[in-house]
């Protein structure tokens, strides 16, 4: 037992100086000095008046909120009028799924069951817009592969997961995985992070990828000669990571007087979904959504529970 915990602290302590150090990951801010006060905790919501008879101020404050704040940085939204990334602006509903649920993968024929699954969604709740395959966690770590080699090893390998992200997009669902920068103690690919996967989503015909723990994405995941959909878990960081983070995630109080979504409101075509894993009741969420024209993550199966 000693010698486990002295294995523990030490790879801990190995994993916090790697991440500390090492660019590869999504702590890397494109060019922007993310020291600059301006940029330190941008927020999702933006509250709205106190009293009806605050509105016509509120909005005046918040219309020039607007402009300044474009303008700091000189805005670009070209992004968004990739075709390629047009999905994005349609994901409203996203389940995050395992990938051994049943539903989707028949262990009696060894056949990804594509369709199974999603008539499953359209019966429950009226189908999906993308699904976020889950294939790393809680499973990695029992040997030296990292998440980009248990993609590969996935049933059918390469050719396997191509055909059923395949499946997948003729059913209009668009496909994103993990990234985990926190993978480090597995095996090193030689590379940086965002080399490695944006070759390997091109190989299997991946849409996107979602950065799990990530407060926005760093520039260098995003290949304008193959643009993936980027969708942090925690949000953006920086108001100027909008002009490469398609997407997010969405953790939100739900006050009496419904919250602007503030990204939205610098750009109306980034698409937020909100995420309680938790939560039984969604009845503050799905208004909260419909009111910000936003979408939620529709996550059930919460690793295995």
């Amino acid at each position: 037992m000693k010698m486990l915990l002295i294995f523990m602290f030490a790879w801990l302590a190995s994993s916090a100086s790697a991440s500390a150090t090492d660019v590869r990951y999504c702590s890397v801010r494109g060019n922007v000095d993310i020291s600059d006060p301006q940029w330190e905790g941008v927020p999702e919501q933006t509250a709205g008046p106190a009293d009806p008879s605050l509105f016509s101020a509120w909005l005046a404050n918040l219309t020039a909120f607007r402009q300044q704040t474009l303008f700091s940085f000189n805005y670009s939204g070209t992004i968004y009028g990739l075709k390629r990334l047009g999905w994005t602006q349609k994901n409203f509903l996203q389940p995050q799924m395992l990938i051994h649920d049943r539903y989707f993968f028949d262990y009696t024929t060894g056949k990804y069951t594509v369709d199974k699954y999603l008539n499953d969604t359209r019966v429950r709740y009226g189908g999906i817009d993308s699904v976020l395959v889950w294939h790393s966690y809680p499973n990695i770590g029992v040997d030296s592969r990292n998440q980009f080699d248990m993609l590969q090893d996935m049933p059918g390998g390469v050719a396997g997961v191509a055909s059923f992200i395949a499946d997948f997009q003729a059913n209009d669902v668009s496909v994103l995985f993990p990234y985990n920068p926190w993978d480090q103690g597995t095996r090193d690919s030689g590379q940086p992070d965002y080399t490695t996967l944006n070759d390997l989503w091109a190989q299997v015909g991946a849409d996107g990828f979602n950065g799990d723990t990530c407060g926005g994405i760093s520039q260098p995941f995003f290949d304008p000669s193959r643009p993936l959909g980027l969708q942090p878990e925690g949000g953006i960081d920086t108001y100027p990571e909008l002009q490469w983070n398609t997407m997010s995630w969405g953790y939100w109080d739900f006050p009496t007087v419904p919250t602007v979504c503030t990204y939205k409101w610098l750009e109306p075509r980034p698409r937020v979904n909100l995420c309680d894993r938790w939560s039984q009741d969604k009845s503050d969420q799905i208004p909260f959504a419909f009111f910000n024209g936003i979408g939620r993550q529709t996550w059930e199966n919460v690793w295995g529970l």
